[in-house]
């Protein structure tokens, strides 16, 4: 970031909450958006160029924040202006499957939050961590495959190829 390499960067698994301040993760040259969590784990910050025209987006379509806020999966959406259109950007953090967090609740989840953004006007990137392993799709838990399928319903591409 001090470089200047980066137009957009999005953090997730960050561990923030409220006892963080803003101030702490400022960089000149950058304006920030987070997600906290309140509890242990996830959260996510998105730093963006400050140059760049950009709005965070509460309330979805047929998903509003307060819904959203009550989810596992976590997510943040910015419409971002880049040459001169304006494209969306969701960081999303997807908890690992567990007894908690279960494959039918994080795919209803993030099938919900797909469904509600692709639908947005222009073209829509999804960046963070889903915790699916794409390379090894049937391994279980089939996590990647249930991540393979979504991106599938979804029309979306996945640009990742290995691990990382």
């Amino acid at each position: 970031l001090l470089e200047g390499k980066f137009d957009i960067l999005v953090l997730s698994e960050t561990k923030l909450d409220s006892s963080f301040p803003d101030s702490q993760f400022m960089v000149t040259g950058y304006r920030m958006c987070r997600a906290d969590r309140n509890i242990h784990g996830g959260g996510l910050l998105v730093c963006i160029r400050a140059d760049l025209c950009f709005k965070v987006i509460k309330d979805l379509p047929n998903l509003r924040l307060c819904e959203r806020e009550r989810y596992k999966t976590e997510s943040i959406v910015l419409k971002v202006r880049i040459a001169k259109k304006w494209e969306t950007i969701v960081g999303i953090y997807r908890p690992p499957t567990s007894a908690s967090v279960p494959q039918s609740l994080w795919k209803f989840e993030l099938s919900s939050i797909l469904e509600a953004i692709t639908i947005l006007p222009g073209n829509c990137f999804f960046v963070g961590d889903f915790n699916s392993d794409m390379l090894l799709p049937d391994k279980p838990p089939r996590d990647g495959r249930v991540m393979a399928n979504l991106l599938d319903i979804y029309d979306l591409k996945n640009l990742i190829h290995e691990a990382t």
